[in-house]
């Protein structure tokens, strides 16, 4: 530890600042004087005798062999007597030298960072509290900067975003020490990864304002989210969903050719129905994702997140910790930490899902299933069709519980939009009664298969149709199969799927609408799409096309959320935070759709309006 000697007070004298190491006692003062005739009156002179000199001539002597024999003993050791040996540190690269801690209120990056305190340090490196000093909106869930302007959803992940407005987020900066982290962090941002289970740095800059070259990396504010902060285990059905999110961030990553080189639980952000990762540092990139090391990297990820996950679920480590797990959870896990050999991110996120869907089916509940349709107060015809048909009590035996919803709108008005909602609706019930006795006989139920297998049904029964009659007309479909607590979703078009819990809602889906494509383009914003003159121009639809183009989304229930399915007839006049509000305060699910086509009409109207909505019970 470096130590500073204090510096004498101002105007001391120069007897002050003598040297300690010069002897002043007055033995070493004192010697007899020179009075020798010739020298003149009151002259005298120090003259040391010949004893003296002979005396520090051997005192001398003494000093300098003493000191070579110990130097020679100090390099060679002393005779005799075994010497440790110490391995040598190998050479490093020097780090950059931290400077003084910055105060409040600096401005760092040329003034786009403002410096609001000193924060916890985050990954051992000195971190500030900064904000940014242009507005901006950040995604809660996937922290993505959304700029000034943004849509109602996230592009990235997809969340609901009602009423966000810029503001000055408080951001973390956090100093680095070297330049070879910097560059990694710095080739990271030049790869502009974007997925929703992967928290990447905003933003890496060098300042040269104050002294030394300092670096920076500017990341959210991910304090106290961090998977090692959780100290009981959680619930296995959430710990699969984690699982999933962030197999397929690692999935992500490898295909990028960046692995984690340090798969801890501080890496790991939660919240309540996603994860993801936290990737600042200790990351390695590749120049591309086939070779060895990079293959035998994303293994030891792919074993390291399975070691988290039965952390997180039993509180214990271990293969042993993973075999106490209800099945098929604990085979998938264990037979990761078991292997030796190549694991694929990708191919465990699968195996996740598939437990998970497998757990689901095992655990018994109820559906409460409300549905509503009406004409509106302008359409003479009401061109909307829905389906809600709860299978199991039929699969009592089986305990099973099984149900199947759909909102389908009939587009193109005269040429019998009416009529492709009918078919595209007729065309899933025949497939839910050939569902229904494929369970009975105790067939497996893939879910993916079956939703994708019914809609391209629905979609040949239109296209079909639409030939015959020379037709443009079309249907738009947002369905849903519900397997225990599995929800699997389907969507073409702009009719929509909503997540509705008691802390709040989100959209599933996302419109085929132009308007759509404007507000996530920024464009548009979602009060200005509601009045557009194209907002009703969608580019997918059922029967347009032989092959069908859709999307699929998977949810997880929990007992009192429920799946709102609607056409845009009610989204149009009704706001998306009063159809939370209305579903969070009905008695039952079919009174909060009878309370919403009321909403819609009480607004104008001017579309026919349906709402099917499907509730988990414990």
């Amino acid at each position: 530890m470096a130590c500073r000697l204090p510096l004498p007070p101002m105007g001391s004298s120069d007897a002050a600042l003598t040297s300690p190491l010069v002897d002043q006692s007055p033995l070493a003062t004192t010697s007899p004087l020179d009075t020798s005739d010739g020298g003149g009156a009151g002259s005298a002179r120090l003259q040391p005798s010949p004893w003296t000199l002979v005396l520090l001539a051997g005192v001398g002597g003494l000093l300098f062999v003493v000191t070579a024999a110990g130097v020679f003993f100090l390099v060679r050791g002393i005779p005799g007597r075994k010497q440790a040996h110490r391995a040598q540190p190998k050479p490093v690269s020097a780090p950059v030298l931290e400077g003084p801690l910055l105060p409040e209120g600096t401005l760092l990056d040329e003034g786009r960072f403002l410096i609001l305190s000193v924060a916890d340090s985050l990954d051992g490196l000195t971190t500030y509290e900064v904000k940014p000093t242009v507005a901006l909106d950040i995604c809660p869930t996937c922290f993505l900067a959304l700029g000034a302007t943004v849509g109602s959803s996230c592009p990235r992940c997809g969340r609901l975003l009602p009423e966000l407005r810029p503001e000055h987020p408080i951001l973390l900066a956090s100093e680095i020490r070297d330049d070879e982290s910097f560059a990694r962090v710095s080739q990271l941002l030049m790869r502009q990864l974007s997925h929703p289970a992967v928290v990447t740095p905003m933003s890496a800059f060098v300042e040269t304002s104050f002294g030394p070259i300092r670096y920076f990396v500017v990341v959210p504010d991910v304090r106290c989210r961090q998977a090692s902060q959780l100290k009981t285990t959680q619930r296995l059905d959430e710990v699969l969903t984690w699982g999933i999110s962030l197999a397929e961030g690692l999935a992500y990553l490898h295909e990028h050719a960046v692995v984690l080189t340090e798969v801890v639980p501080e890496s790991v952000l939660l919240d309540a129905d996603a994860a993801r990762w936290r990737c600042f540092g200790h990351i390695a990139l590749f120049g591309d994702e086939t070779t060895g090391e990079i293959r035998s990297l994303s293994s030891d990820n792919v074993r390291g997140l399975a070691r988290i996950l039965v952390k997180l679920a039993t509180g214990r480590d271990g293969i042993k910790a993973a075999f106490t797990l209800t099945e098929p959870a604990a085979r998938v896990l264990s037979q990761v930490l078991r292997s030796t050999g190549v694991l694929k991110s990708a191919d465990f996120a699968v195996a996740l899902v598939r437990a998970r869907e497998l757990i689901h089916q095992q655990q018994h509940v109820s559906f409460r299933i409300g549905a509503h349709s009406d004409v509106g107060r302008l359409r003479k015809l009401n061109e909307d069709s829905l389906l809600s048909s709860d299978l199991s009590p039929m699969l009592t035996a089986l305990s099973m519980s099984v149900g199947v919803v759909a909102v389908a709108d009939g587009v193109g008005g005269h040429s019998a939009g009416d009529v492709a909602s009918r078919l595209t609706v007729e065309a899933l019930s025949r497939e839910t009664d050939i569902l229904r006795t494929e369970v009975a006989e105790g067939q497996p139920l893939d879910a993916k298969s079956w939703i994708t297998r019914a809609a391209n049904a629905a979609n040949q029964a239109v296209f079909s149709e639409r030939e015959a009659m020379l037709s443009d007309m079309g249907s738009t479909l947002v369905m849903a199969l519900l397997v225990g607590r599995s929800a699997t979703v389907l969507n073409v078009g702009d009719s929509r799927a909503y997540w509705l819990t008691p802390s709040g809602m989100r959209q599933v889906t996302t419109d085929h609408s132009l308007v759509q494509r404007l507000i996530a383009i920024g464009q548009l914003t979602p009060e200005e799409a509601r009045n557009h003159p194209q907002k009703s121009v969608i580019y997918r639809v059922m029967g347009d096309t032989v092959k069908l183009a859709y999307d699929l989304f998977e949810v997880s229930l929990s007992p009192s959320e429920a799946l709102l399915l609607c056409s845009d007839g009610l989204t149009d006049m009704v706001e998306d935070r009063v159809l939370w509000y209305v579903w969070h305060e009905a008695s039952s699910p079919q009174a909060a759709c009878e309370e919403l086509v009321d909403l819609a009409n009480e607004a104008g109207g001017y579309d026919n309006i349906t709402v099917v909505i499907a509730q988990l019970e414990g």
